[in-house]
């Protein structure tokens, strides 16, 4: 409570005369109204007003679409050709290794060439294998085809010198069979369709990068 007339502060008693000036508070003018300090708040400023500042992008172009892959069935069908056959013939000389005892007296030749020949085999198995697998995760990716191609090219030759060191090891094991040369074509036709799809890819891939080329050089004319 303050004093109306010299401002001295009282405190919170209620007195009827200011110890300071002696006049009259106004508890003693009203004694019977209370008199009730009201405190002001202090002053409150308005937020400030934000104006939006976000920025809407204009739409942006599609992204192109990868070129279509003409080579895809055929790398599909041949990835899963080789998977199978490779799957086939590792199996096969793995069990032919493990039973040479039983029918490598029929042929004078040496056995550790045996050994040689059929662990070539299974490399060439395996190469397989993993090529049929590579054709089917990458058959829609044109960009691969390179690669693919020279993985379709590496098997072609590996038939060829599987072929051609299984002759030898026959022929210096005094027995010669023509079984082989004879079922070569019929070898050969799934690499050559493997390299047929890996080609198609391949060019497919080319035009689309020769067709970019040509429009980054129009754009910068």
């Amino acid at each position: 409570m303050f004093c109306s007339n010299c401002g001295r502060n009282h405190g919170e008693k209620t007195v009827n005369f200011c110890p300071g000036c002696g006049a009259k508070t106004a508890a003693a003018v009203n004694p019977l109204r209370p008199t009730i300090q009201v405190n002001q708040p202090a002053s409150i400023n308005p937020a400030p007003y934000y104006q939006s500042t976000i920025n809407i992008a204009p739409p942006q172009p599609a992204a192109p679409k990868p070129p279509a892959a003409p080579g895809q069935t055929l790398l599909k069908v041949t990835g899963v050709l080789h998977t199978i056959f490779a799957s086939f013939t590792i199996l096969n000389i793995l069990f032919v290794i493990l039973t040479i005892d039983t029918w490598i007296w029929t042929f004078p030749g040496d056995r550790e060439m045996w050994y040689v020949y059929y662990g070539l085999a299974s490399i060439s198995g395996l190469y397989t294998l993993f090529i049929g697998i590579m054709a089917i995760r990458n058959c829609k990716d044109t960009s691969k085809g390179s690669m693919l191609l020279s993985f379709g090219i590496i098997d072609v030759l590996a038939v060829f010198a599987i072929a051609i060191f299984g002759t030898v090891t026959e022929l210096l094991s005094g027995w010669f069979g023509a079984v082989v040369w004879i079922a070569m074509p019929f070898g050969l036709i799934v690499p050559i369709l493997y390299i047929a799809g890996a080609l198609k890819n391949r060019n497919a891939y080319n035009r689309n990068t020769d067709s970019e080329i040509r429009d980054i050089h129009m754009r910068l004319n």
